[in-house]
């Protein structure tokens, strides 16, 4: 059995030389087995004592002597133990050093005087950069974001200014993409090919299918079909899905729905717990009313429908397809497919009022 160490405030290191430590540890029996790497200012890693090539000991700076501190071979604090000879050594492992601390690297003299083989295996790091502080930290996430944006660019994707695109290490990019600035990818997010996403656009757990497009928009858990276009300023909650081609605009928020192929929602609209069917165009200012106080209800879109402005559609509904609804109209019954739905009070219009009125303020 095998121990892992890895302190959780120092060593960016690559996934795959922590996976080529544990197979340079299996493969030569060793008891222990550390990650080093050659730096140009070692600052706080232990120093790598060699003879010849055989590793001799790691020194902890504040015990090293002048010609060790000169030293550019560093110690990670990724290290790898055969269990039973860890167990063993550790109650041997004392406090004399400067800092009066117990060092487990103090382990690997104690191997080494036992006879035991110690491997150094040679990975690469981010540097001297420790999460001690905000700063710290600051600057360990600055060299993992910039890591996983070199792996993106390197794959096809263009990154138009690196560092200001935050993608997270789970986050898939189709070749082809184009991210703009100020741009969030978090989770699980999937985007395909010849997307544009951004700039200041932040998709978490969405899956973008090839060739769509996303720009000041906040996406969650949703599902962006082939060539579709969100934003400027369009919010995707949980459960979205939309078709290929749609397009959702500006100060458009949508949530637990599915809207589908082609169809337009182009501004300043609400559409939550409803299905939309598809080539529907869904006018400014239309809401679903899908919240009565005490629950959610369905609104039930068709194909090929024309909403229109300040359409409020008071769930559960549903308009068939074909049909159209008059603007400014309360829809609280079913439309059959075909048919005009239009409910609003007959326009009342008095003429002269307004000089009436001049004439009433200017006498008051």
């Amino acid at each position: 059995a095998e121990v892992l160490v890895a302190n959780g405030d120092f060593d960016p290191v690559r996934p795959e030389d922590v996976r080529d430590l544990l197979r340079t540890h299996r493969r030569t029996k060793s008891a222990a087995s550390v990650l080093v790497a050659e730096m140009d200012e070692p600052g706080g890693y232990g120093r790598v004592i060699r003879d010849g090539g055989r590793l001799l000991a790691i020194r902890e700076p504040a015990d090293a002597s002048p010609a060790e501190l000169q030293i550019r071979e560093g110690a990670t604090n990724w290290i790898v133990f055969r269990r039973t000879d860890l167990y063993r050594a550790l109650p041997l492992v004392g406090r004399e050093n400067r800092q009066r601390e117990q060092y487990l690297k103090d382990v690997y003299e104690i191997l080494l005087d036992r006879g035991e083989r110690v491997s150094a295996v040679r990975g690469e790091t981010g540097g001297t950069i420790g999460a001690n502080s905000r700063a710290g930290l600051a600057n360990l996430e600055r060299v993992l974001r910039e890591r996983i944006g070199a792996e993106h660019m390197d794959a096809g994707v263009t990154l138009v200014d690196p560092a200001t695109t935050y993608i997270d290490a789970g986050v898939k990019i189709g070749a082809d993409t184009v991210v703009f600035p100020l741009t969030f990818l978090e989770g699980e997010t999937v985007i395909g090919k010849g997307c544009r996403i951004g700039p200041s656009a932040r998709l978490v757990d969405t899956r973008v299918a090839d060739l769509a497009g996303v720009a000041f928009s906040v996406t969650e858990r949703a599902k962006i079909g082939r060539g579709a276009d969100v934003g400027p300023f369009a919010r995707l909650r949980p459960g979205t899905v939309l078709g290929a081609g749609v397009h959702v605009g500006s100060y458009v928020e949508i949530k637990a729905s599915t809207i589908g192929r082609g169809t337009k929602v182009p501004h300043l609209s609400y559409v939550g717990d409803a299905t939309v069917g598809s080539r529907t165009n869904i006018g400014a200012a239309t809401v679903t009313a899908n919240y009565d106080g005490y629950g959610k209800h369905r609104t039930v879109i068709g194909d090929d429908v024309q909403i229109g402005s300040d359409t409020i559609l008071v769930a559960p509904v549903r308009v068939g397809d074909r049909a159209v609804t008059g603007a400014g109209s309360v829809i609280t019954k079913d439309v059959p497919a075909g048919s005009l739905a239009v409910e609003r009070g007959e326009q009342r219009t008095v003429k002269g009022y307004r000089r009436r009125r001049d004439a009433e303020h200017r006498g008051s």
